[in-house]
């Protein structure tokens, strides 16, 4: 995996006039000498590929060219995000039902005073977290910590035996989290 960079590419640039050669960003696009422009893109990232050549673009320092409109899978760009701690399902919407609140990948919730949650057909939880990107739910009836967030839902992660497990729901099953290899299942029986 790669990241692309600001420069482009050319491959006389070291030695243009217009060149400070320090902290240089490369050429502007109208300062190109080829034909074709090409942006640079450096290293830094996976790979699980261990052949001779693959290893290269693992290093930080590896740098390479690539074309604007080339579509690749291991080439992209960084984003960041600050270091908010958004309160605990802040994009909650209110009902016209008093303290039942809805979020669009959650559904409906019960919220008391003391922050203990009801959820139709998983029961109480107790939620810890911020925004709905980093929610830990402990249920009460599983006595347990479940991680999820809007970005997994329906999965949830369960830190003590480092396992994925699906929230799942039928008539003839009801509710349960399963692991994907089905090795797994807890049931709520509420």
């Amino acid at each position: 995996v790669s990241e692309w960079c600001w420069n482009w590419y050319d491959e006389g640039w070291y030695k243009n006039s217009k060149n400070t050669g320090r902290d240089d960003r490369g050429p502007d696009l109208e300062d190109l000498l080829t034909t074709q422009p090409a942006r640079v893109h450096r290293g830094g990232g996976f790979s699980a590929d261990n052949s001779g050549e693959s290893g290269e673009p693992l290093r930080i320092a590896f740098r390479h060219v690539g074309y604007p409109d080339e579509f690749s899978t291991d080439r992209g760009l960084r984003t960041v995000r600050g270091d908010f701690h958004d309160p605990l399902w802040a994009d909650a919407e209110a009902t016209n039902y008093g303290n039942w609140l809805f979020l669009s990948w959650l559904g409906y919730f019960y919220q008391i005073e003391s922050d203990w949650t009801f959820l139709p057909i998983k029961g109480w939880v107790y939620p810890v977290g911020h925004g709905s990107y980093d929610n830990w739910l402990y249920f009460y009836e599983l006595d347990s910590w479940l991680w999820t967030s809007k970005y997994v839902y329906p999965w949830h992660y369960e830190n003590g035996s480092k396992t994925w497990l699906e929230f799942k729901f039928d008539a003839v099953d009801g509710a349960r989290f399963v692991s994907e290899d089905m090795s797994a299942e807890l049931i709520l029986e509420h």
